[in-house]
């Protein structure tokens, strides 16, 4: 998971457990948007949109941010 900046493999496949321990670590709800967040600041955006959403069938948002990119999930 780490080589200079963290990384998921290609070979990774996110399951209900992953995605929980995912988001008791590093995520977050916004009540006013509806949105579930994902700090992903230590992921570079090529690592995320080519390991974690092609492994997720669902709607996404990637926000840039000056520093980082945050992932957002819009919630049911």
């Amino acid at each position: 998971w780490y080589s200079n900046k963290k990384i998921i493999p290609a070979d990774f496949r996110f399951s209900p457990i992953s995605m929980n321990i995912l988001y008791l670590g590093d995520g977050h709800l916004i009540k006013k948007t509806k949105g579930i967040y994902i700090s992903t600041e230590s992921f570079d955006r090529e690592n995320i949109e080519q390991i974690i959403i092609k492994n997720l069938n669902i709607t996404y948002n990637l926000t840039q941010m000056p520093s980082h990119t945050n992932l957002r999930f819009a919630s049911a």
